[in-house]
């Protein structure tokens, strides 16, 4: 995964990915790690969505953050929780007299396994400017 910035925040060049979990204990951790494998992302966070089948443990295993909601939100609010946390974690780590460097956000399907990977190609036309948002159809 790409270092954060000596300044503290996100490095020049990084992104986050968020997955949203709900009861994906089979999967996660085939999908943290194929996350965790695309170059420019720097921090893998899973929002388990109150799951019952150890999809927490199972994403904390396999190196991921875990936020875990109490009762469950659904697939929208999940993503912004992990959204958030981004950007909390983007915030509070740089120096006072400096302005944050916002990463960009990948939202990745908690069934998505080793397929994960294949999102590399969204995140290079937005770190590059290309484009402000490049987005997948459907599930892999």
């Amino acid at each position: 995964m790409a270092a954060e910035h000596a300044a503290g925040g996100a490095a020049a060049g990084s992104a986050a990915c968020v997955i949203w979990a709900q009861d994906a204990a089979r999967t996660i951790a085939q999908t943290v790690r194929a996350a965790k494998e695309i170059p420019a992302v720097d921090a893998v966070i899973v929002v388990d969505d109150a799951s019952a089948d150890g999809t927490e443990r199972a994403a904390r295993r396999a190196g991921a953050q875990v936020l875990v909601h109490d009762v469950r939100r659904g697939r929208a609010a999940s993503e912004l929780t992990g959204a958030c946390a981004v950007r909390n974690r983007d915030v509070s780590a740089v120096m006072p007299d400096r302005a944050p460097r916002l990463r960009p956000v990948l939202f990745v399907p908690a069934g998505a396994g080793e397929r994960a990977s294949a999102a590399a190609a969204l995140v290079a036309p937005v770190l590059e400017g290309r484009a402000a948002l490049a987005s997948a159809a459907g599930e892999p």
